[in-house]
């Protein structure tokens, strides 16, 4: 049985409400739907796991928040963030909200970070890209970014290219990145896969980090249900673009209630 390790009652006004969200793919005329009514909302300091198999729906999900969607798909319903409708507004106004408000933590930091340029050149270049300040400022944000979580030698890390280190200290290095914008929301998009137990332990535990110190809200998308229960406060559970259950995390585990939910489960105490 797990146990309430995340007891913290909401009380304040959602950061981030979704309601109603679809999406559609229009090809040739015709179009499919790829996500089906899709509604919750996230608060300050709460943890959402969003679990399901590949092609469930979860980083479409995740991408319709961000409005980073192929040209070719449909938003419908509302996304709103502290209030503010996201699907009505332009590119310029997007580009300021993501990093600044909504950080994203991809699966890959390879894909993330450019191998050419060095890790603090993009520090730099991510920092001063968003708020209006010096080099020199840029570095010190950077170095303290770096230090919070807690990776040896930040300032010889800053002179470094990505190809130098390894999965674990790269998806540190994408966190501490993510986090010099000081974005009130956290979107991470399995974050410790291809990770060895260790370095997942070390990414989960600076994400709780957030949460704790910063009152950072969670979107942590994964398949793993032993992340999800060492992280999350609620849970959603979605299959082929619906979500069939969203519950707390202690009713997800011990009373599951949808066929697809105990299907997960029970291949997670197989493996």
């Amino acid at each position: 049985m797990l146990e309430n390790h995340h007891a913290k009652s909401v009380t304040s006004e959602p950061l981030l409400v979704l309601h109603d969200v679809c999406a559609d793919v229009i090809s040739n005329g015709s179009s499919q739907r790829l996500l089906h009514h899709v509604s919750f909302s996230l608060q300050p300091g709460r943890v959402i796991g969003l679990a399901g198999q590949s092609g469930s729906g979860k980083t479409l999900t995740c991408r319709s928040i961000l409005q980073l969607l192929d040209s070719s798909i449909r938003l419908n319903g509302s996304i709103r963030l502290r209030g503010k409708e996201l699907n009505s507004m332009t590119e310029k106004e997007l580009r300021t909200i993501r990093g600044n408000d909504i950080g994203y933590i991809v699966q890959n930091p390879m894909n993330a970070l450019v191998s050419v340029h060095t890790i603090g050149s993009q520090f730099v270049e991510t920092i001063r890209t968003h708020s209006h300040c010096s080099k020199r400022e840029a570095l010190s944000l950077a170095l303290q970014a770096l230090e919070s979580v807690r990776l040896p030698d930040p300032a010889g890390l800053l002179k470094r290219y990505p190809f130098e280190l390894s999965g674990g200290m790269l998806q540190r290095v994408l966190i501490a990145l993510t986090m010099s914008l000081s974005p009130s929301i956290v979107i991470a998009d399995e974050p410790t896969t291809a990770l060895d137990t260790i370095n997942q332990y070390r990414v989960l535990e600076e994400l709780e980090r957030l949460r704790l110190n910063k009152n950072v809200a969670i979107l942590l998308i994964t398949h793993d249900f032993d992340v999800i229960a060492e992280m999350a406060d609620e849970v959603i559970v979605m299959k082929e673009g619906r979500i069939v259950e969203h519950n707390d995390v202690l009713s997800i585990f011990n009373r599951p209630q949808h066929a697809y939910t105990q299907e997960l489960l029970r291949s997670r105490l197989n493996d």
